[in-house]
């Protein structure tokens, strides 16, 4: 993509800001740092290198997915706002 381009000249501004001062709640470039550095594969990748991210797409679609369903376990099994959805939730990454 051309430098020039609004989307490119957006990414490269999130990258900057995420450098200078990440900020989880307002960038989602520093939203996907934190959830690569929690996954353990902020290693093998970086946030500001594209090719990297194409690379291990997948991987990293799988390991999103996987932290964010079992956040979701964790803060159903705390909760004591819904105790009849603990007991009919299956806790099934396919059930909707």
């Amino acid at each position: 993509m051309p430098e020039e381009r609004l989307p490119k000249l957006s990414f490269n501004r999130l990258k900057t800001l995420d450098k200078d001062k990440p900020d989880i709640d307002f960038n989602w470039v520093s939203q996907f740092r934190a959830i690569a550095e929690l996954n353990a594969f902020a290693e093998e990748l970086s946030v500001h290198h594209t090719n990297g991210l194409l690379r291990y797409k997948d991987d990293i679609l799988e390991k999103a997915h996987n932290y964010y369903f079992s956040t979701d376990i964790q803060r159903t099994l705390n909760s004591t706002n819904y105790p009849l959805y603990r007991m009919l939730c299956s806790y099934n990454s396919s059930d909707p």
